[in-house]
């Protein structure tokens, strides 16, 4: 992942991490993750997927909210 613009903090089982402007990000392979934006701006980031897959579920997950 990487944090195009604005600051948060990554939650991961293995710990947090402050995030901020150009962060760079690798979470491992099934370790469960979340991104926080801690102030009231925008946080905008890139996720980038090896092999491509995860982003399926988070497409269906979406399509299924908007029901």
């Amino acid at each position: 992942m990487y944090i195009i613009n604005g600051r948060g903090k990554l939650i991961t089982e293995e710990g947090n991490y402050e995030l901020s402007n150009d962060s760079i990000i690798f979470v491992k392979p099934n370790v469960k993750h979340t991104i926080v934006n801690e102030l009231n701006e925008p946080l905008y980031f890139l996720f980038v997927y090896s092999p491509p897959g995860p982003e399926q579920k988070t497409k269906q997950m979406i399509k299924n909210s908007a029901k």
